[in-house]
């Protein structure tokens, strides 16, 4: 099983930005055509 996040950013004034691919910032509530950069990692379960 696979758990998959999205890099999501808040600054100290409130503003939400998401990382893309090219490592670049883009506020959320801006139209664009940018992809998020997606990161998946294995699920893991600790006894």
């Amino acid at each position: 099983m696979q758990i998959t996040y999205v890099v999501y950013l808040i600054d100290s004034i409130g503003d939400e930005f998401f990382i893309t691919q090219e490592d670049e910032q883009i506020r959320v509530n801006v139209l664009t055509d940018q992809k998020p950069l997606v990161v998946k990692n294995l699920f893991q379960i600790s006894a």
